[in-house]
């Protein structure tokens, strides 16, 4: 599968931009997910690795729901990274 592909479809712009309005894209929670898996699938980094695991985290009133599958994947990734 072409990862980049993929993401460049969902977010046109990331990595290094600013803030500004012309360059924020707004993203459902599932394509943030998304967009995390991707772009550690893409770089293969331990920065990227983290941001996907850190997903799996709730924010106070916050209610995600993940399967098991992907959790593992995640957490997979991110303990790899820290080696």
């Amino acid at each position: 599968m072409n990862y980049q592909k993929v993401y460049d479809q969902l977010v046109p712009e990331c990595m290094g931009g600013d803030n500004s309005n012309d360059n924020l894209v707004r993203l459902t929670a599932r394509e943030h997910y998304i967009a995390h898996q991707l772009l550690f699938k893409i770089h293969k980094s331990s920065k990227l690795a983290h941001a996907w695991f850190s997903m799996f985290r709730c924010a106070k009133g916050q209610e995600r729901q993940f399967t098991s599958y992907q959790y593992a994947r995640a957490k997979k990734a991110h303990s790899d990274a820290l080696k």
